[in-house]
């Protein structure tokens, strides 16, 4: 095939820019490749420029010039000419498998840009309560699977001030958060709320009682959870409305841990109540004054208020304001 190059810099007859100027990085010279790869796997399959050209819709003359633009850029040759076809050289071989393997991969990106935007194909990165994750989450998506099957999911858990932080940077669509977060550029709507109760030993001189003054817990043990999480946040200011300041002996980021703890005699906790008693535990009503209604918190679905949210996001948002679970749990 002839040889031709074009000054460098400046674009060939058929638009296509030519190698950059001398001296230019390895990553120049791939970005200077990239605009005749498509074009050359079509040469290198159909071995003969005019069928090739005929599938390109462009003329003969343009596409040689192409392809002697693209053996100049690297400097080697990729055809020989045999009778009326041309073959690949050792060196386009090896190059045709690469830029096979470029387009596939160019393909599949633009499959998944294509999914995202549409809501029922798309992917919803989802960020949740550690405590959700057993029997909540599992049921949530189980419905919303059944109404729309082809959605995708990526699930990560964690506490209420690190979703906040994943909303902000973009790298969650959604939250399931309690309590509801008060910070600037996050939206949410609240689910449901959760009844907080005190979460005490089976064997506590409180475990039969139908229900404690938090003021009477002044001089007790707790296990909380770690200060970043919601839950502990509105324990603590429970505590100190009812006039002290929780005595924490153990912290934890599980609130299956802090039940296994309290089962085991180590302190007693203010929890969400999730419809099921731990075995070795008691849940016990809450008072905080004569007359008043138990404690409780939100539980919430959160997103940034500046983010472009995925077609799929806002379908499971929708579908939220409309499902309840009768055990939510959360911390």
């Amino acid at each position: 095939m002839t040889q031709h190059t074009p000054p460098n810099g400046v674009p060939g007859a058929d638009g296509v820019p030519g190698p950059g100027a001398p001296g230019e990085p390895g990553a120049d010279l791939a970005t200077a490749l990239a605009p005749y790869l498509a074009q050359f796997v079509v040469v290198a399959r159909e071995e003969h420029l005019t069928h090739a050209a005929d599938l390109l819709g462009v003329s003969q003359p343009t596409l040689s010039r192409t392809m002697s633009r693209l053996e100049s850029l690297l400097s080697v040759p990729l055809f020989v000419h045999v009778g009326r076809g041309i073959r690949l050289t050792p060196q386009g071989r090896r190059l045709l498998e690469r830029a096979e393997g470029a387009l596939v991969l160019l393909e599949l990106a633009q499959q998944e840009i294509a999914a995202e935007a549409d809501a029922e194909h798309g992917l919803v990165r989802l960020a949740h309560l550690k405590s959700l994750g057993p029997r909540v989450v599992p049921a949530l998506l189980g419905a919303f699977h059944a109404e729309h099957p082809y959605v995708r999911f990526t699930l990560t858990e964690a506490s209420s001030v690190r979703m906040v932080e994943l909303l902000r940077a973009g790298e969650a669509d959604l939250c399931l958060i309690a309590p509801a977060p008060d910070a600037a550029g996050i939206d949410c709507e609240t689910l449901r709320r959760q009844e907080l109760r005190l979460v005490l030993p089976a064997g506590h001189r409180w475990a039969t009682r139908p229900r404690v003054a938090l003021a009477d817990c002044r001089y007790e043990a707790f296990v909380a959870m770690a200060e970043d999480y919601g839950t502990r946040r509105i324990a603590d200011g429970l505590c100190q409305d009812a006039g002290f300041v929780p005595r924490v002996v153990i912290e934890t980021d599980s609130v299956d841990t802090v039940r296994g703890l309290v089962a085991e005699g180590l302190g007693i906790a203010l929890l969400p109540y999730e419809g099921l008693t731990r075995p070795g535990t008691a849940d016990v009503l809450l008072t905080l004054a004569p007359g008043a209604p138990p404690p409780t918190r939100s539980l919430c679905v959160a997103w940034s208020s500046h983010a472009v949210h995925p077609p799929a996001a806002t379908l499971v948002r929708e579908f939220l304001r409309g499902y309840r679970h009768e055990s939510a749990g959360g911390h």
